[in-house]
Parts: C-alpha cells; structure tokens; sequence
C-alpha cells in the first residue's frame, strides 16, 4: 500500500506561517539565509510523527515556494548550512536507509535529534 506524504508544500507554507516560535516567511522575502532554512527545518519536522524523516529537498521545495521561486535548488546551501548546524547542536539526526550517518555527505535523511525528542513534552 503505497502512503501518501503526509503534508504537501503548500500545507508546511501554512503551518510555517502558524507557528509563532519560528520566523515568519513570508512570499517574497526568502533570501536563502540559513535561519529561515533552520526554522522550516524544525517546522517541516515538528509537523511530523515523531519518528518520522524528511528529504533536505522539501525544506528547499518550500523555501523556494515561500519566496515565488520555480527553481528550489538554489536554496539547497542555506538548506545543508542549517543541517550541518542543526546536527551539531543535537536538534537533528541524519540517516540514510534506516542507518545512522555522522556527518552530511551524499543523500541523506533528516530526523529529529536526541536534543529535540528529549525536550518533547
């Protein structure tokens, strides 16, 4: 059976816009930076289960989005910026295939970190 993703593009643009503990990004006032790559980072994952992973593409896809952009991957180096910053203050874990990655290189998964589930309530 195959599971349709859970939030679409335009879903995450809503729940970025909702959330009040993170920037708002607004259409048309993405400039690429890493805070605004970590703060849909953190929105994309608090939006899924807990367990759950998401591609650095869609933190890219809705960047992109938010800003009007067609072509998303020029926001991928604020996007692997904010992983790798992420990564080290222990907020997110990286993965490929189920198997736990040191450090960014090659594809990869992102998922919520030891730091970030023991802060949960």
């Amino acid at each position: 059976m195959i599971v349709p993703p859970l939030f679409g593009v335009m879903d995450v643009q809503r729940r970025l816009r909702r959330l009040r503990s993170f920037p708002m990004i607004r259409k048309g006032e993405s400039d690429g930076s890493e805070g605004e790559a970590r703060a849909a980072t953190l929105a994309l994952l608090a939006a899924r289960a807990a367990g759950a992973t998401l591609c650095p593409s869609e933190v890219a896809r809705a960047l992109a989005a938010a800003a009007g952009k067609a072509d998303w991957r020029g926001e991928m180096p604020a996007v692997h910026a904010a992983v790798d910053r992420l990564a080290a203050e222990g907020l997110v874990r990286l993965s490929w295939k189920g198997a736990a990655k040191a450090r960014r290189e090659g594809p990869y998964r992102i998922g919520r970190g030891v730091r970030a589930t023991s802060q949960s309530p």
